[in-house]
């Protein structure tokens, strides 16, 4: 009988050490998710990263190491791949498409690194953040510089995998995406709709 009741407690306490264990974890996975797919979070995490990219002094190949793990990391690669080749990318072959979005990648990671080295040190404002449904999170912002120019810049973000992902990027109205899918196509048609062509130029960027 002694037996019989020290093996109920110990099934008692088990169950509860268990119990709270998963209610504590959930409670940290809640916080830290809710903290991960916080819109206005991500987009200033991401500016003071591409600053210390910018400002940091280092090598051109350096820095566009450094934009590369921040495009694996925050930006969706393979929707504006998609967005940007358009049609092509429907007829292109499986490898043909992972190259593309690899040159992609490295030619976005050096253009605009560059570009955001014009706002080295300034300070990143959120103005609003607007919440688009299926189309994810506008995340509408000014860059204030030193000397004291200013430069509206909107985030277009989604949720992919638990994950928020940047896919476009407004400079003064400008949508990087549309630029650069004018831009690749009139190259595509110059290079008479080749894309292992295309790939070899964006990779010479």
């Amino acid at each position: 009988m002694l037996a019989t009741d020290n093996l109920k407690r110990q099934i008692i306490l088990c169950a509860s050490v268990i119990f709270l264990y998963t209610i504590g974890s959930n409670y940290l996975y809640s916080e830290s998710n809710t903290e991960r797919l916080d819109p206005k979070n991500f987009v200033e995490t991401i500016y003071k990263k591409i600053n210390k990219v910018a400002s940091k002094e280092s090598s051109e190949l350096e820095k566009i190491s450094n934009m590369l793990s921040l495009f694996d990391e925050s930006v969706d690669v393979l929707f504006i791949s998609r967005a940007v080749l358009g049609p092509s990318w429907k007829t292109s072959t499986k490898a043909e498409r992972k190259h593309f979005s690899s040159a992609l990648k490295y030619y976005m990671a050096k253009k605009y690194g560059k570009q955001f080295g014009d706002f080295n040190s300034g300070n990143l404002r959120i103005a609003n953040v607007k919440n688009q449904g299926s189309k994810g999170y506008l995340i509408e912002s000014k860059i204030i510089t030193e000397n004291s120019k200013s430069f509206d810049i909107s985030w277009q973000v989604v949720i992919h995998k638990n994950d928020l992902k940047l896919i476009n990027i407004k400079f003064e109205g400008i949508s990087m995406i549309h630029t650069e899918r004018t831009e690749i196509r009139n190259l595509l048609r110059s290079l008479s709709g080749s894309v292992p062509t295309l790939i070899k130029e964006l990779e010479n960027y």
